[in-house]
């Protein structure tokens, strides 16, 4: 946790006021990622007959 605060500018415990763990961390990381991308929702992005 002490290299992600080092790198996201902030101190170890502003992430663990956030975030329990690594694990959490990456979760979040994981979720935000895939909530930006749905490709079976439209990823087709206006072809006509697709």
């Amino acid at each position: 946790m002490g290299d992600l605060a080092k790198e996201a500018g902030v101190g170890r415990q502003t992430l663990y006021n956030v975030f329990r763990n690594k694990d959490d961390v990456l979760g979040a990381l994981i979720r935000a990622y895939t909530e930006g991308h749905h490709p079976a929702d439209g990823g087709m992005g206006g072809v006509p007959g697709a």
